[in-house]
């Protein structure tokens, strides 16, 4: 499967190919004296615009920055309307000493129950903002947009309260954030692309799944039971049926369960690959300090679950214990990548759009 970059790299060589093959003047001499006069200038004007391109490509030319087209906004943007408002919102500072409830989980991830219309959240900025631009960073990526801003961003938690028309989706809930954080916060951010190293996921096997990696389809459908009996994978135990990693109950929805002190589990149901490789970076023990690309090719809807040992340090604790008694699903992140869902990860570079923010103030009054 072709990549991207590859797309680009031979559209380009195209663009040259036809640079050396076609000299403007010459052509146009050559065109005037075989074709009509309206044929001849409606070829010279593609011409010139491939000599234009030819320019560019050769960096003999250069657009001013206003002339430059923005970046693209993110699907999930697109597919929420784009923009959005609160009708009605209020800012205050949080007490330390009973912080508010929080009726919308705030983070990037995908976990949401419908609040009609009403939001409360309690939280620092920093954290509303990756909310808002549904931010997945690494560790360091985190530490780098951070350290240079106000140490009020991420020391000084706000409670916001707020009302909107409908009943708003997640994501339609976070381009109002933004929209707040704007007005309120005079937050003014752009996404530049750099070139960074990255971890790329693809298939151990190229199109083999792992055993608990399937496409949607292949499994039960939204409102039907994912667990083999037909009931919550995890109604009764708190480990799941079988000894094995089971697809959560719900879809849509992350189920992250701590099963021991070493062991955990993670899975959804009805996501992408591109979300998979999107939320690995922050999960314990944050091993991947990386952002990850997905490069499987699989654009469909799939469910996923995995249980690995996502506290490494508890393993001092057990080194005097028998083999026999130790749980075998005690595995690295790699691990349980390779042998639960059949992928890996191959060490990369990649152009990412990165966030970057301009300017950030203390909210202004409600």
């Amino acid at each position: 499967m072709t990549s991207p970059s590859q797309e680009r790299h031979k559209k380009n060589e195209h663009i040259r190919q036809s640079c050396r093959l076609h000299s403007a003047p010459a052509r146009r001499h050559q065109l005037r004296s075989s074709v009509t006069k309206g044929h001849a200038d409606l070829i010279w004007s593609y011409a010139k615009q491939l000599r234009y391109a030819c320019l560019l490509l050769s960096g003999a030319l250069t657009l001013p920055l206003s002339a430059q087209s923005a970046p693209r906004p993110p699907a999930w943007q697109i597919e929420a309307g784009g923009k959005a408002s609160f009708e009605v919102a209020s800012i205050k500072p949080s007490s330390p000493d009973a912080p508010s409830p929080s009726n919308v989980p705030i983070g990037p991830q995908v976990n949401f129950t419908p609040t009609g219309g009403l939001f409360t959240a309690d939280a620092t900025v920093e954290r509303y903002i990756y909310f808002a631009y549904k931010l997945f960073l690494t560790p360091s990526q985190k530490d780098a947009l951070m350290a240079t801003l106000p140490k009020w961003v991420t020391n000084q938690r706000f409670v916001i309260k707020a009302r909107a028309q409908g009943d708003p989706t997640k994501d339609q809930y976070r381009l109002m954030m933004q929209s707040l954080l704007a007005e309120r916060f005079k937050l003014a951010v752009h996404f530049e692309p750099k070139r960074l190293p990255v971890f790329a996921l693809g298939f151990v096997k190229e199109g083999r799944f792992g055993p608990y990696l399937r496409l949607h389809t292949a499994g039960p459908s939204c409102n039907v039971p994912a667990a083999p009996d037909g009931s919550p994978a995890h109604a009764t135990s708190e480990k799941p049926i079988n000894g094995t990693p089971e697809y959560p109950f719900w879809c849509g929805g992350e189920t992250a369960i701590v099963l021991s002190p070493r062991l955990a589990e993670w899975g959804i149901r009805d996501s992408t690959m591109a979300y998979l490789a999107a939320d690995l970076p922050g999960l314990p023990p944050t091993p991947f300090d990386r952002p990850i690309v997905d490069e499987t090719g699989v654009k469909e809807k799939i469910d996923f679950a995995l249980v690995w040992n996502w506290h490494p340090s508890a393993d001092q604790a057990t080194e005097t214990t028998p083999e026999a008694q130790r749980d075998p699903r005690e595995v690295s992140m790699e691990e349980a990548l390779r042998d639960q869902l059949g992928l890996k990860l191959r060490p990369t570079e990649a152009v990412i759009d990165t966030f970057v923010i301009d300017h950030i103030e203390l909210p202004s009054e409600n």
